[in-house]
Order: structure tokens, then C-alpha cells, then sequence
């Protein structure tokens, strides 16, 4: 049998979801590339079903040298992480536990210990680039990014990662297509050029020598989508930059007659006419985060918005029939019910057919954590963090807010 294990846990936070996540599915890209021994992975939603399948490798790997287990933390996984480390150390798992993911990169080493004791390495920010060194050695190697529990060392560092180099979990079928699959995410590219106060992407925390995927490995990609006859391709950059390479990658699913939907993210104030002249040569879903149109709530987000050029823009959308939706948020400091309701008109009277309206939530190391006392801001820790009340609205009137964006989402959601 061979010592050298990985396994890895991808907890789903959506029933049903078929794929391997993308940040799972890189890594097992990068061990397999440089043929790590061998890797396992456990795809589940609940607890019951991730122990029970730990327990079955736990006992299959015992007599293993080198068993690891590795799970990415996001906020909504944090307690059944929690929880899953505590039982299976009390199970007799001996394996060691290594930690990534959002909730380990933004958080201070001494959170991590309180929260996960069992855990014995953490790695702050993408892992691509450490992992194999991780897995091969017993020792507590000195790698940026890389902290060892119950160890005296910083743990301020992020990773730094060449993502052009990066190999494709795509093209290496770890992510395994079938014929005409409905749906998938896809990235073309890691971190922002912003820094929202109420995002984890903000600015370039990781250090990156360069923050995309090299083009070649893209356009492989794509010519994988489109002979698999993909039906929808989620892109989940943190913004569709309208740069050359975001011109070049779309002049490719033209080019290779692509007819799938396309959705992507975008800040539709820098978007010129170019980019909505593509957008209307292919089957295009644009996600068009705007949030508020209110001075004081954009300051305290550091989202400041273009209005005269956002109302240009969805006017160019409008007349060329481009699918679209325009996201707002509730719950922000210095927001009240009559602001948010301003938000919304505004929107209307500029035509804009699909509004989505999203409850703020508080995530570790984002500006807005740091300022909770100062913006007097309240929580709900059961529902995601979400604001529920601030120095400029009350829980009551956050209740209004939430009510009526309920009734716009079913509204939205009733005509598609």
C-alpha cells in the first residue's frame, strides 16, 4: 500500500451539486502533476454520511506513515468542521489535519487554534504551491503561509502562488464531464483590483505573481466546454475585468461558436461598448453588482459607484436585449429603509428588469469586521453573520428591508 495519503473533504453547501469544488479540484491537479501517492476524496452535504466515510478510511489507512486530511473552511462550514475534527480525533483518527480556505486565510492564528484544536497545520491563502512540500515532509517546514498548530511561529504571511502555471483540473478530468451537463463553475482568474469593506477578495492579499491562468490552458478549457456541450458556465472571478485577456477569452467562445449561457460578474460602469458588443454576440447572463447609490453607504463600503455611467451602460443593455440582473444590498452601515427604497426606484426608472436584493454579512478579516463597534453593527452568528442592525436602522427595520427583498427575489425568480 502506499504511505503517502491524501484525503480530501469537499463539504457541499448545496444538496445535489454534482461537481468537485474548484479549489479542492486544483489541488488534487497540482498532487496528481507531480504524482503524489494517493489521493481520496469524500463529497458530502451532512455529517453523518462525511463521518461514516472517514471512519471506513480511517480504518482502511491505519497502518499508513503519512495520512492527511485536508478541508477547506468557508463561514457556512465552520461548525461542521468543528465538529467532524472533534469526533473523529475522539474515533481514534491519527492522520494529520491540514486546513485552508477563507476562513483559515483571514482569520489570526490564535481564532484558528480556539476554533479548530484538533487541526494541526493551516494554510493562509491559495495552497497550489505548498502542498506537495506539506504532504512529503514529517517535518515543520518554514513556507510562507504555513503555520503549525500549538507552534510559536507568525502565521501573517500568504502564500505566493504563480496561478499561470497552475495545472487544469478540467483537462486532467478530475472534474469529470458528461455529455450535455447542465451546469458548472469556472474561473478565469483569482483576487480584485478593489476593496470592498464587506468582501474577502479585497486587493491582492496573496501575493501573486500573476493572478491569471495562462490563456493557452483557458482556451483548452473552452474547447472542453463546448465539445461536452456545456449548458451553462458560471464564472466566478470576483469581477469580469474588461481587460485584454477578458476580450481575448471571450473572442474564443465566439470564435469556437459557443451557444451555452455564459454568466459573469461585473462592475458594468467600466464596461465600454466593445465589451457589450461581444456581449452581444454570445448568450450572455451578466451579474451587475451595484449595491447602493447613496454617498455616505458607498463611503463606509468603499463601493463607490458611477451613476451616470451605470445608467448609460443599462441603457446600451436595454437596447440590445443583454440579459442582466443588477444586485443591491440591505443591511448596510448608514442604510435606512427609505435609502434602500430610493436604491430600488432608481433602478426602475432606469428599466432594469431583474433586481436581487442580498442581506449583508460580516466576514472574518474584511474591513467591516474591523469596524463593527465604530458602525454598532449586530449579527445573527445563525444565519451567515448577517447585519441585522446598525447605528442607522434598527432590527425592525431591517425586517422591512428583508420583506421587501424577499417579495423582488420571488419576483424575479416567478419569471424566469
Amino acid at each position: 500500500m502506499n504511505n503517502n495519503i491524501a484525503i480530501f473533504l469537499d463539504i457541499k453547501s448545496q444538496k445535489g451539486w454534482k461537481h468537485l469544488s474548484l479549489g479542492c479540484a486544483s489541488l488534487i491537479a497540482t498532487l496528481k502533476s507531480k504524482s503524489f501517492g494517493y489521493v481520496e476524496v469524500i463529497e458530502a452535504d451532512n455529517l453523518a454520511e462525511i463521518e461514516s466515510r472517514l471512519s471506513k478510511l480511517n480504518y482502511i489507512y491505519k497502518s499508513c506513515k503519512n495520512l492527511n486530511l485536508l478541508i477547506g473552511v468557508y463561514i457556512w462550514s465552520e461548525s461542521i468542521v468543528s465538529e467532524i475534527l472533534s469526533n473523529i480525533r475522539k474515533n481514534g483518527f491519527e492522520g494529520r489535519i491540514i486546513l485552508g480556505g477563507p476562513s483559515v486565510t483571514y482569520r489570526d492564528k490564535h481564532e484558528l487554534q480556539k476554533i479548530f484544536p484538533e487541526a494541526d497545520i493551516f494554510v493562509k491563502g491559495y495552497a497550489e504551491d505548498v502542498i506537495y512540500d506539506i504532504l512529503m515532509s514529517s517535518d515543520k517546514l518554514k513556507i510562507s503561509g504555513v503555520s503549525y498548530n500549538n507552534s510559536k511561529s507568525k502565521f501573517e504571511i500568504l502564500t505566493n502562488i504563480d496561478i499561470c502555471k497552475l495545472a487544469s483540473p478540467w483537462l486532467m478530468d478530475i472534474i469529470h464531464l458528461e455529455e450535455n451537463h447542465t451546469s458548472i463553475n469556472w474561473e478565469t482568474r483569482r483576487g480584485c483590483p478593489y476593496n470592498c469593506a464587506y468582501c474577502q477578495y479585497h486587493g491582492n492579499l496573496h501575493n501573486n505573481i500573476h493572478n491569471k491562468f495562462d490563456i493557452n490552458r483557458i482556451k483548452g478549457e473552452i474547447d472542453l466546454f463546448h465539445l461536452k456541450n456545456i449548458g451553462r458556465i458560471s464564472v466566478v472571478d470576483p469581477v469580469f475585468y474588461p481587460d485584454k485577456y477578458s476580450i481575448e477569452i471571450l473572442e474564443y467562445f465566439i470564435r469556437i461558436g459557443y451557444r451555452g449561457k455564459l454568466c459573469l460578474h461585473l462592475r458594468v460602469e467600466l464596461i465600454k461598448d466593445d465589451f457589450i458588443d461581444l456581449f452581444n454576440r454570445l448568450n450572455t447572463c451578466l451579474e451587475i453588482g451595484l449595491q447602493t447609490i447613496f454617498e455616505e453607504e458607498s463611503n463606509i463600503i468603499n463601493r463607490k459607484n458611477d451613476l451616470v455611467k451605470f445608467e448609460k451602460a443599462i441603457y446600451e443593455l436595454n437596447k440590445r436585449c443583454i440579459d442582466y440582473e443588477v444586485s443591491i444590498l440591505y443591511g448596510l452601515p448608514g442604510q435606512t429603509y427609505n435609502s434602500f427604497s430610493k436604491t430600488i426606484d432608481f433602478l426602475k426608472k432606469n428599466n432594469v428588469k431583474k433586481i436581487r436584493a442580498f442581506p449583508l454579512s460580516i466576514f472574518p478579516g474584511t474591513g467591516l469586521e474591523k469596524k463593527m463597534e465604530e458602525y454598532k453593527i449586530k449579527i445573527d452568528k445563525k444565519k451567515l453573520n448577517i447585519v441585522v442592525s446598525t447605528y442607522s436602522f434598527s432590527e425592525e427595520e431591517y425586517h422591512i428591508m428583508e420583506n421587501v427583498a424577499l417579495k423582488i427575489n420571488r419576483k424575479n425568480y416567478s419569471e424566469q
